[in-house]
């Protein structure tokens, strides 16, 4: 018995298993590490795309900046332009 699983260990390097919830996955993939035994690791798919989400989160924060910025601008240049005359005159807010 003891040579057939070290015959298996070195013939199956992967094995794959999909669960009916993707939120357990990390969950089921500790229990399949404890089942498998020592010597044997485990990933989910949050593991592995790890690096995709880091990017997307990225990729979020750099938009809502860059749009920050242009709102900022827009609004800066509507008051500006609100606070001149059509001659590049700037208009007088009180009447002493």
């Amino acid at each position: 018995m003891r040579n057939a699983c070290s015959v298996w260990a070195i013939l199956i390097s992967v094995i794959e298993f999909k669960v009916d919830d993707i939120d357990k996955a990390d969950v089921v993939s500790r229990q399949l590490e404890g089942a498998a035994g020592k010597g044997f690791m485990t990933t989910n798919w949050k593991e592995q795309n790890q690096a995709l989400f880091h990017a997307l989160n990225m990729e979020r924060l750099v938009t809502y900046i860059t749009v920050g910025l242009i709102v900022f601008v827009a609004a800066l240049n509507i008051l500006i332009s609100l606070n001149y005359d059509g001659h590049g005159k700037k208009l007088r807010t009180s009447r002493c």
